[in-house]
């Protein structure tokens, strides 16, 4: 049997979730601060998470696309979750490499700066916006410039990971990991005009950053086996070859490539 004291906790909590969502966390600090008995609010709680008018999984989701459409970045998003109580959520499905570079571009304009200084004001921006690292650096580089592993897309929806990747007369030129054991099948001409600043666009094609927060689980997996491998079976690749065949295939290398990748010392 309820009691008045019940009714109205209960009835306070649904006004709460009329106007929006509300995690069990941030219900119960509200109805605390009305002065509502603890032993009401769980019982109202209850009732309401069995009737199915409060979800913190609808509430994560809300919240997140929410957050991401105020341009905020997945760590920021993240702190504000856990909160408000939620710890299990699911960021994969949001580009925060394509989000970060377009609140950049928004903030600061297409070109990317030369100077360091204005380089740091920028990477502190994004980073006050919950970006990560992979995501600020891909928001202030260009493709052949980038330091972190990339991954492309064809339009089939094929995804191949990168060793390495050359401009080219005609695109883009990529070895892929382990492209040594079937160079015939795994060195790609991409023919086309380069677009965007991340992802970019090149034909049909897209390429990408990797991020390994989780996002690209399978592929960052077989990015990693292939660094450990590199580590320990370094005469299996043929890292002073790579440079010499991208040549030989048309590819353009400006004249301060670091012909000796630091990757294979």
């Amino acid at each position: 049997m309820t009691t008045p004291s019940k009714e109205k906790c209960y009835a306070a909590a649904m006004q709460m979730l009329v106007r929006r969502e509300h995690s069990v966390v941030e219900l119960t600090q509200k109805l605390t601060n009305k002065d509502f008995d603890r032993a009401d609010i769980e019982q109202a709680l209850d009732l309401l998470i069995e009737q199915n008018y409060q979800s913190d999984e609808r509430f994560a989701a809300e919240f997140i696309q929410m957050r991401f459409n105020q341009g905020k970045g997945p760590i920021k998003i993240s702190v504000d979750l856990k909160q408000r109580g939620i710890s299990h959520f699911d960021l994969s499905m949001y580009d925060f490499y394509a989000l970060a570079q377009q609140i950049r571009v928004t903030k600061y304009g297409d070109e990317i700066p030369s100077d360091y200084k204005e380089q740091a004001k920028q990477k502190r921006f994004l980073q006050s916006r919950g970006f990560d690292f992979e995501q600020i650096n891909q928001a202030l580089n260009k493709i052949f410039t980038l330091h972190s592993p990339l991954y492309i897309k064809y339009p089939n929806g094929e995804t191949r990971v990168i060793e390495e990747i050359f401009q080219h007369s005609k695109g883009v030129l990529y070895f892929e990991l382990f492209w040594e054991k079937d160079p015939k099948y795994s060195i790609h001409l991409i023919e086309g005009e380069i677009t965007g600043d991340g992802p970019w666009r090149v034909g049909e094609c897209s390429f990408h950053v990797l991020g390994c927060n989780h996002t690209h689980p399978q592929m960052c997996e077989m990015h990693s086996f292939w660094q450990q491998e590199l580590l320990q079976r370094p005469e299996q690749f043929r890292a002073n070859d790579v440079v010499k065949i991208a040549l030989e295939k048309g590819a353009i290398l400006p004249d301060d490539y670091p012909i000796n990748d630091a990757r294979y010392r």
